[in-house]
Parts: C-alpha cells; structure tokens; sequence
C-alpha cells in the first residue's frame, strides 16, 4: 500500500491516500505492508497524518517499507524506532552496514535508473546476508528481460556465494514479508520453483507454480487467454 500519495507536498499525482484509504487497503489479506515510508522526514517530525499510516500498518501486523537515503545515527535509530523495517536506498557499504547492524533489511536494488548492486557487492561477499533483499525499483518494460534472477547470475559472477545470492533473491524476501508457505524448497512450502541446468546462466528451464510445471523446456505451455 503506497504510503506517500503524493510523495511530497510540491507533487501533484492525480490522486491523495489519506490515512482513511491506506486503513481500507491495509485490511486486505493481499497487501503484505505499508509501501515506502520517503517521508523520513515527517517521521522525525512526528507528522501526524505519517505517524497515522504507521500506526495503522503496525495495527495490522502489515511490514513497514521505508526510504531514507543517507538517514543515519540518532536520525535513522527513530527513524527505525517508527515501526520501519528495511530499505533500499543504500548506495555505498557503509550505509548498508549501518542500517544492517541497527537491524533493518537491505533492499539491494537494480533498476532502470538507480543501479546499486556493483557498490553494494562487498556487503554481500563479507557479510551475514540473510537481511538482504534483491529488488528493482524500478525497471522499464525493455528492461524486463532479465529480473532478479539477472541480479543473482551478476552477483554470483562477482563472487557472491551462489547460496547467499539464491536466498537473497527467495527466502530472505519471503521471511521479511511474512510469507510463510512461500521461499524455500521445503514440506509445506508452495511449490512455486524455477529449474536451472546450471548455477551460473539462472535461465530457467522449468518454472513450476503451485506445483503445476507452467513451462517446460524454455516454452510456455499453458493458456493464458
């Protein structure tokens, strides 16, 4: 659920999201957390329409998205203390282990314009990975080529063990959501799978969903209409 509609007072975006709406659409089974909380600095600044919309996600047990690019020491520990819980605006190690030690989730994000994963390589070669999220934030159609899993074959061509990549692109981002049946390949978990040859291309030759094999040998072989 978008938590700044519009992102900043100086925006207009054809639409506002007040407290009342994000409530209606934080109840539904389907949103699993309140959308990036930019407006750290409503947060710092106790806003009561922002401080509204966190309370509201913390009421339904909702994840707490944020964004706080360059936010640090007392600023980001309120900032956390708020109710958020990850971000994906780090752009150098040592934003990303600031964060990581004051316990958030690490997006790790490859986009269209903002491209972060070369810079934040280190964290994932030295570092206990497992709060760290691969996402995109956000890619152009022509760039949807290749997705996340181009994010774990980039990651584990650098030297990323190839176990750490897979997680961060898989269980790490089920947990962090509360998806509790989705992430691993496990008893009672869905069997939502993609099938590699190989650990190195991450083209997959299978993709099962709900334990229906939906491609088979690269092709598509169901109906869609």
């Amino acid at each position: 659920v978008p938590s700044c509609v519009p992102s900043t007072s100086f925006e207009t975006s054809g639409a506002v999201l007040n407290s009342s709406d994000v409530e209606e659409l934080l109840k539904r089974d389907e949103m699993v957390a309140l959308g990036e909380m930019m407006n750290f600095p409503g947060v710092l600044n106790l806003d009561k329409t922002v401080m509204s919309k966190l309370k509201l996600a913390q009421n339904e047990n909702k994840r707490i998205d944020g964004h706080a690019p360059f936010l640090s020491n007392k600023d980001l520990c309120a900032y956390i203390a708020s109710g958020v819980k990850s971000d994906h605006e780090c752009t150098t190690p040592e934003e990303a282990l600031e964060k990581l030690r004051l316990g958030m989730y690490i997006m790790i994000r490859q986009g269209t314009a903002a491209k972060d994963l070369d810079a934040l390589l280190p964290v994932l070669k030295q570092c206990n990975t497992r709060k760290c999220l691969f996402v995109t934030d956000d890619r152009h159609p022509h760039d949807l080529k290749e997705h996340i899993n181009g994010m774990v074959k980039k990651s584990v061509e650098a030297g990323v063990d190839v176990i750490k990549a897979i997680q961060c692109a898989s269980l790490n981002t089920a947990e962090y959501f509360g998806l509790k049946n989705l992430g691993a390949v496990a008893p009672g978990y869905r069997a939502d799978l993609l099938i590699f040859p190989d650990l190195k291309n991450f083209k997959p030759l299978y993709v099962i969903k709900n334990g229906k094999v939906i491609v088979e040998n690269s092709k598509l072989n169901i109906d869609f209409f």
